[in-house]
């Protein structure tokens, strides 16, 4: 935990110091970007320790944020100027009125990018998908998990209807509750899905076939607008960090892990994969997403692919 915070520490000092270092002549207003502290930052991380948003001469401010629930909040309060978060959370929050557009998808180095899986605790009976009929599983409702959930239970034969869904919205104590059994089951991201594998948990279900894109920068309209060339430069060097810590693995897994949380033991098992593209599958993983949100009553309006994805932005 304290490397994790240090870690999260110094990278925001450092782009702070970064900002107040230019003469007044060379500031401008400067991009607001809110982060979740979770392994998705990850290439912002590096992009600030290797110099590249300097280099691609973009002002940043970040604000991080312990919860999804917080940034949000800040984002609705136009605290932020931009933000990543999911791609379900980005439409469940335009279909409820939000201003905002997603302007690229965000691959964290690809470490493990996208893998979700439901686990069985190692105190359940549970081996097979069948046997996850009336059991309960712990997941956060409205979010990228929870209609990962219902997607690889529609691809083993079962519905959602058939297990009992628990709210646990706090990844680590999601975690915690698996692996004591009082959970029969949970949807886990990589790397805790790897952690709980290691302390008995058994794989049921995996998306590691699927190229889902999960993380994404969601942008307020008007800044899409004020802010274009910002947004590309950041992109720029998000990307350039993204490539740097595909080419060279062991420098940055140690900073990877500590920003996303990863307890040691798990260390070796992560690996880097390229993550999923940003093409014409989108539009389908939009309509399948905005379709599962009006099902479940989470949204009244419809919201249609070209109102949530901004195509005049440099990926």
């Amino acid at each position: 935990m304290y490397l994790r915070l240090s870690a999260l520490l110094l990278f925001f000092l450092a782009l702070v110091a970064s900002c107040n270092s230019r003469s007044e002549a060379e500031q401008s207003v400067p991009l607001r970007l809110g982060l979740h502290t979770t392994r998705s930052i990850a290439a912002f991380w590096v992009a600030e320790e290797k110099g590249y948003f300097t280099e691609e001469g973009v002002d940043l401010k970040v604000s991080l944020y312990e919860s999804a629930l917080d940034r949000d909040r800040a984002f609705h309060d136009k605290a932020i100027d931009c933000m990543v978060t999911d791609l379900v959370g980005a439409a469940l929050l335009k279909g409820r009125g939000e201003k905002l557009r997603i302007v690229s998808p965000i691959v964290p180095g690809g470490l493990n990018e996208g893998r979700l899986a439901i686990l069985a605790s190692p105190h359940s009976s549970i081996k097979r998908p069948i046997d996850l009929k009336g059991k309960r599983i712990g997941l956060s409702f409205n979010t990228i998990v929870d209609f990962a959930t219902d997607k690889l239970l529609e691809e083993a034969g079962l519905s959602a209807q058939m297990v009992q869904k628990v709210s646990e919205p706090m990844i680590q104590q999601r975690l915690s509750r698996l692996l004591d059994g009082t959970l029969d089951a949970a949807i886990l991201p990589e790397p805790l899905a790897t952690t709980a594998q290691l302390k008995g948990a058994k794989v049921i279900l995996d998306d590691h076939r699927n190229e889902y894109i999960h993380c994404v920068l969601a942008v307020q309209e008007k800044s899409i607008t004020k802010q274009k060339r910002d947004i590309e430069k950041m992109l720029v060097a998000v990307r350039r960090a993204a490539k740097e810590i595909r080419r060279d693995q062991n420098l940055y897994r140690q900073a990877l892990l500590a920003l996303g949380n990863a307890p040691k033991e798990c260390e070796e098992a992560l690996r880097i994969v390229n993550g999923p593209k940003w093409d014409a599958s989108v539009e389908d993983q939009v309509r399948e997403v905005v379709i599962w949100l009006k099902n479940k009553n989470a949204i009244k309006k419809d919201v249609s692919y070209p109102s949530l994805i901004e195509k005049d932005i440099r990926r």
